[in-house]
């Protein structure tokens, strides 16, 4: 119930220091991704927290993808508003006190976590952040098993060879961007597949027939 991370006015209690300095690494520790939290009644979101470091090298993001650490939130139910007193939070990448009550609106899939913050009285958003989770065990597994075989370009036609090319350059590619999802992953492994299994030998010329 009390946050650990809030700009309001319990941000400097000692209880509140205490539980600042010991639990973020045991959620660390637990693979724990988001905490919910309340008590000061104010709208906080924090960066992407390292232990009780935030990851501030990106800026202020709505979406993070494989990340590591923990993300924290808490908002103003509207019983009653406490005022920002920590504005130049370094761990808050958003706070909002508009005295208005808030809702937040959470869905879970396989692969991702993404928590909308409503106003209450006009559903207008306030504030959304996604945290993706992707496995890109079997592209990379299947890139390596491509490479592993040195293909050579004179063993097959020239259609199906840069057929192939694009696709494992598109799956390099892919697997670069920090941020690609599970279906670009997901395309980017049938695309390559696809490619191996279509090459194509060329077909051999009669010795009979003239050159």
């Amino acid at each position: 119930h009390h946050s650990i991370y809030s700009t309001a006015s319990h941000v400097n209690d000692g209880d509140i220091i205490n539980r600042r300095n010991e639990l973020p690494q045991i959620f660390d520790d637990l693979d724990i991704d988001v905490v919910l939290m309340g008590h000061d009644h104010v709208y906080t979101r924090t960066y992407m927290m390292n232990g009780s470091t935030p990851d501030t090298s990106r800026g202020v993001q709505s979406s993070v993808t494989n990340s590591t650490g923990i993300l924290t939130a808490n908002s103003a139910s509207g019983s009653k508003y406490y005022d920002i007193k920590a504005p130049n939070a370094e761990y808050s990448a958003k706070m909002d006190q508009s005295y208005r009550r808030t809702v937040t609106d959470i869905d879970v899939t396989d692969t991702s976590y993404t928590m909308t913050t409503y106003y209450a009285d006009d559903m207008s958003v306030l504030d959304t952040f996604t945290i993706n989770k992707t496995d890109s065990s079997a592209l990379k597994n299947l890139v390596n098993e491509t490479e592993s075989k040195k293909l050579n370009s004179n063993d097959y036609t020239e259609e199906s060879w840069n057929t192939f090319q694009t696709a494992l350059t598109n799956a390099k590619s892919v697997l670069e961007n920090e941020n690609a999802s599970q279906s670009e992953l997901d395309d980017a492994y049938n695309a390559l597949k696809s490619a191996m299994d279509g090459l194509k030998a060329p077909e051999k010329k009669d010795p009979e027939q003239n050159p």
